[in-house]
């Protein structure tokens, strides 16, 4: 059986590295997404968006971000 990988890869708003959440869950006003990419299916690629109150929202379809 094939083994399936996800990479993960973070983006966040004016190219930042990383995501910090106060202990009320909101952001320091950051926002950006996760982009998962599985390596062999492309319709399980999604991108996790969080906005700056730390809510996320799941995108529905294949990521473009992802290779292939």
């Amino acid at each position: 059986a094939d083994s399936e990988s996800v990479v993960i890869r973070w983006r966040g708003f004016h190219g930042r590295e990383q995501i910090d959440f106060l202990l009320r869950g909101s952001t320091r006003w950051q926002n950006g997404r996760f982009t998962l990419c599985s390596t062999n299916d492309a319709s399980r690629h999604r991108d996790v968006i969080i906005n700056a109150a730390g809510r996320s929202y799941i995108s529905f379809g294949t990521s473009s971000r992802c290779p292939g």
